[in-house]
C-alpha cells in the first residue's frame, strides 16, 4: 500500500511531538527543566533577612583618652544584644543539582554600636535537591567593612555554619527557613570616655574582640 507524502510527513512529525514529550516528562520527573539546564537557568537569586542574637564578647582595647591618661580594659563571657540582618544574593546550582555556591552582601549588626557591609561566600548542601522540599545544611565565609564611614575603614572576619528547611513553591521558587550559628573575629569602633563619638585613631594602642550570635532568617529564592 502506498502512503501520500502528506501523510508520512504527518507521521513523522508526530512521532518526533511524543518523542519531545516523553523526554520532558521524564526530565521533569528527575527534577529537571529545560531551564534548569542552561547555563543561565542554574543562576538563583536570594533576599534574606531575620533576627541576630548576639550571645557572646571576648574583648580588649588598650587607648589614650583626650587628657592623656591610658585605659586597658578587657571582657569575655556572655554578653546579649539584639541585632538584625538583610542580605541580598546571587548562586550558582552545578548539575547535579545537591549544592549550590553563593555570594551574599548587605547590611548587619554584629553587636552593639558596631554594624557592616557583609561580604560572603556560602556553600550549601541539599540532600534532595535544590529544587524540593526539605532541609539543607551550608558554610559561608567573608568580610565585613565597619559603619559609619567617618571611621578608619576596618575590615571584620565573620564566618557561620547553619541549616534550613527549604518549601519548594515551584522548581525555582522557594522559601526558606534558616537557623545559622555566627562568629565574628572585629576591630570594632571603641566609644569615646570622654564624650561623644569614638576614640581617634591615632590613640588606639590595641583593640580585638571576638563575638558569637545565633540567627533565625527567612529567605526567598528565585
Amino acid at each position: 500500500m502506498k502512503f501520500p507524502l502528506r501523510n508520512i510527513m504527518f507521521r513523522l512529525t508526530l512521532a518526533a511531538l511524543m518523542a519531545g514529550g516523553t523526554a520532558a516528562a521524564a526530565s521533569a520527573q528527575e527534577g529537571h527543566t529545560p531551564m534548569q539546564t542552561g547555563v543561565f537557568g542554574r543562576f538563583r537569586f536570594s533576599c534574606e533577612w531575620g533576627y541576630v542574637q548576639s550571645v557572646y564578647r571576648d574583648y580588649h582595647y588598650n587607648i589614650l583618652s583626650e587628657e592623656g591618661y591610658r585605659i586597658n580594659e578587657s571582657y569575655y563571657g556572655i554578653d546579649m544584644h539584639p541585632n538584625g540582618l538583610l542580605l541580598a544574593g546571587v548562586g550558582f546550582v552545578p548539575p547535579g543539582e545537591l549544592l549550590m555556591v553563593s555570594l551574599h552582601a548587605g547590611y548587619a549588626g554584629i553587636h552593639e554600636d558596631n554594624r557592616v557591609i557583609p561580604a560572603l561566600l556560602r556553600m550549601s548542601f541539599f540532600p534532595k535537591k535544590t529544587g524540593r522540599d526539605g532541609m539543607f545544611y551550608y558554610a559561608q565565609a567573608g568580610a565585613g567593612f565597619h559603619m559609619p564611614k567617618t571611621l578608619k575603614t576596618r575590615v571584620s572576619l565573620l564566618s557561620g555554619i547553619g541549616a534550613g528547611y527549604r518549601f519548594a513553591l515551584t522548581e525555582r521558587c522557594s522559601i526558606d527557613l534558616i537557623i545559622t550559628a555566627m562568629a565574628a573575629l572585629s576591630r570594632p569602633p571603641i566609644p569615646n570616655p570622654d564624650g561623644p563619638g569614638y576614640v581617634a585613631e591615632q590613640n588606639i594602642r590595641s583593640n580585638s574582640a571576638t563575638y558569637g550570635a545565633l540567627s533565625l532568617t527567612i529567605a526567598v529564592s528565585i
